[in-house]
């Protein structure tokens, strides 16, 4: 019985293992703010608020945006500043049957598996260029995961570490796909919105990855100030929420899992 008593004493005053965790830190949920499409709304007006809030995100580049060639030297500042530079593929293909008026070129029902995967092993190439790592993650363009009747999941692998594109539900970290991140649409929405979908999260215990693409202007945007709102919120709650790029959280799923 002293044996017993001992045991309990000494694991009752070790720290929590990893394995324990809720979240990293045991945080209560996992937030990852995420970017689409290398927009300059993204430079002009994400960036001064993820530094006044001291967060870092993810930002996904089409390879083809203009804002590659015309502000790469900031897209390299923020790629060393700790933010992720994340796949979104060079010509972001979408499927015209899902989003009519594509031009063929650029719709998926059209491509071979073979010239997604290509495009998408050029886009690491591009970004390496950019911030010079190997490790990095991937967005579904339009959400879409089929090509020629196969799922893009099963072919990611080869390419990068995790994907996000899930759908939009509160999965626990012992449960969660690497390849279909839950992530959850901002596009027009309020920070009261937002915040909703964090608590969410934070009642789950689970991961959540809050897709943004113009903030402040340009398409599918949300307001910058609501943008703000929800990095203050997130701010005030730091001690319960763990807020990081998706390659961290990714990186720290692979160890915990």
């Amino acid at each position: 019985m002293k044996l017993i008593f001992l045991f309990s004493l000494l694991f009752s005053i070790l720290p929590i293992s990893k394995a324990q965790e809720i979240w990293k830190g045991n945080k209560q949920c996992a937030v990852c703010l995420s970017y689409d499409d290398a927009m300059d709304s993204q430079l002009d007006n994400v960036v001064p608020q993820l530094e006044k809030y001291g967060f870092k995100g993810t930002f996904y580049l089409k390879g083809a945006a203009p804002t590659i060639t015309h502000r790469m030297g900031e897209w390299r500042a923020l790629a060393a500043k700790g933010n992720e530079l994340g796949n979104h593929t060079i010509f972001h293909p979408c499927s015209g049957a899902r989003f009519p008026g594509r031009e063929k070129d650029r719709d998926l029902d059209y491509y071979t598996l073979t010239r997604f995967l290509s495009e998408v092993e050029v886009a690491n190439i591009l970004l390496k260029a950019l911030d010079g790592k190997d490790n990095r993650t991937f967005a579904y363009t339009c959400g879409d995961m089929v090509v020629e009747g196969k799922n893009i999941c099963d072919y990611l692998p080869k390419y990068v570490s995790g994907a996000r594109g899930g759908d939009p539900v509160y999965i626990r970290k012992e449960e969660i796909d690497l390849y279909k991140l839950p992530s959850f649409s901002c596009s027009g929405k309020t920070a009261e919105q937002m915040i909703k979908l964090v608590k969410g999260a934070q009642e789950k215990n689970s991961l959540i990855a809050l897709i943004f693409h113009g903030v402040g202007g340009g398409h599918l945007a949300v307001e910058a100030a609501e943008h703000e709102k929800l990095l203050k919120y997130l701010k005030e709650n730091e001690k319960n929420i763990w807020v990081a790029p998706v390659i961290d959280v990714v990186d720290y799923l692979k160890k915990v899992q």
